[in-house]
């Protein structure tokens, strides 16, 4: 059974040995602010505790195919819930813009304000809130923004996204953290080592759905021969 937000607070006051202080410290129920940084933590974090891991979440991965650039604008905004941008695709041309190497790079571009160089679109680089396009659009084409997006703060009843598996690791994470901030540290080592031992046996689960493919690839002489 999934853990709602409802849930993670009730087993975090448990843990707490049911400390009703720590539910209405100046009206914020503590129980839920660790709770929300842990997942915010879980599902945007690469480091924890000195030791990285590449995390992958599937649930997190979407498109926002409502953006449409103007003429002689060279960028459109970036999703308002965007952490990483992975791809951008022109659906008018039908074309897969390619990402500049660098911010530097379309720096260096001299024609950016040359009403004379506009054209569709071919590239992309994220710059702050937006991303710039070259060439300078010269029309108007609806682009699709792939990215991994920032969850919301869980509310209410409300459960994760990223799949049930992942509900004790949050939970022994959130604990860590409260533990931490009462300045308990053995207590948060003991939910440290659970959170971290979670993480170890889930952190690439996702990737066996390309099992097959990497197989395939390995069982290949010709692809050894050349590296691959």
């Amino acid at each position: 059974m999934a853990y709602s937000f409802a849930n993670f607070k009730t087993y975090l006051k448990i843990i707490f040995k049911r400390r009703d202080d720590l539910e209405s410290i100046d009206s914020v129920n503590l129980y839920g602010i660790w709770t929300n940084a842990a997942y915010k933590d879980l599902t945007t974090k690469h480091r924890f505790w000195g030791l990285r891991y590449n995390f992958f979440f599937p649930q997190l991965e979407t498109s926002d195919a409502t953006q449409s650039t103007s003429d002689g604008v060279a960028y459109v905004d970036v999703p308002s819930d965007a952490l990483i941008i992975r791809g951008v695709y022109d659906s008018t041309s039908d074309v897969s813009l390619t990402r500049m190497p660098s911010i530097k790079s379309y720096r260096k571009k001299t024609d950016r304000s040359n009403t004379s160089a506009e054209g569709p679109p071919t590239q992309w680089i994220r710059i702050g809130d937006y991303v710039y396009l070259h060439q300078t659009p010269d029309a108007t084409y609806s682009l699709e923004i792939f990215y991994k997006k920032v969850i919301a703060a869980l509310t209410g009843t409300g459960e994760t996204v990223i799949g049930t598996e992942w509900d004790d690791t949050i939970l022994h994470l959130a604990a860590y953290k409260g533990f931490i901030w009462l300045g308990e540290y053995q207590k948060a080592d003991v939910h440290k080592s659970l959170a971290m031992e979670g993480m170890e046996n889930l952190v690439g689960v996702y990737y066996e759905e390309e099992k097959d493919i990497r197989e395939t690839l390995q069982s290949s002489a010709g692809v050894k021969d050349y590296g691959f």
